[in-house]
């Protein structure tokens, strides 16, 4: 849980919801994005892009565990 408080995955989950309409376009959304950092990572292994990678892990673990 520690690791989730210090991503803010709850406001981050709320946010990406809010953004994108419902909760399955919102983890449709991170996926494409994921995909898109994992793709980074052979060009730059700079931290940030596997800051997005766990981030975007946590958020969609969480949005699919939380899903109504």
């Amino acid at each position: 849980m520690t690791q989730e408080k210090n991503y803010k995955v709850i406001e981050r989950a709320e946010k990406a919801i809010k953004k994108h309409g419902t909760t399955d376009n919102a983890i449709k959304y991170l996926k494409a994005e994921l995909e898109s950092f994992h793709s980074l990572t052979n060009e730059f292994s700079y931290d940030c892009v596997y800051h997005g990678i766990t981030c975007n892990n946590l958020i969609i673990s969480y949005l699919e565990k939380h899903k109504q």
